[in-house]
């Protein structure tokens, strides 16, 4: 007797629930092997940068595919998400790169600056450009 003769002559011998519970028992056992295998192949995403402006978010996602790291974005492009045991060496490597994060205008607000500048004026552009620094 072949196995598929033995399995079909199982299946004859079993009562009605008795195949509804071994269908039962299959679909389970093939539904908990399924997502047991989604979470453990899914990767833990932390957040790279939030916040940033669409140049930034550009600056930060072609230094990323230069990198061939994985990346996905939210809140409409402002928020990167990296792997999260690749968090740190990514900030690190974008930081070391010279990208200009922040797009915010620090002390070379002062290289353009006319003659006939009012000292009102020079303390607003300090306090802009010391923001600028800080942030």
């Amino acid at each position: 007797m072949s196995e598929a003769q033995g399995t079909r002559a199982m299946w004859v011998r079993l009562s009605r629930s008795g195949r509804w519970s071994l269908v039962g028992v299959s679909v389970l056992v093939v539904t908990a092997v399924l997502v047991a295998g989604y979470w453990g192949l899914r990767s833990d995403y932390r957040v790279l940068f939030s916040q940033l402006s669409s140049a930034d978010a550009g600056a930060v996602i072609k230094q990323l595919k230069h990198q061939k790291t994985p990346y996905r974005l939210t809140d409409g492009g402002a928020t990167v998400w990296v792997p999260a045991d690749q968090v740190y060496e990514s900030r690190l490597t974008l930081m070391s790169s010279g990208a200009s994060l922040g797009g915010g205008v620090g002390f070379e607000l002062f290289d353009n600056q006319s003659l006939g500048s009012t000292e009102q004026s020079q303390r607003v552009s300090y306090q802009r450009a010391l923001q600028g620094e800080l942030a």
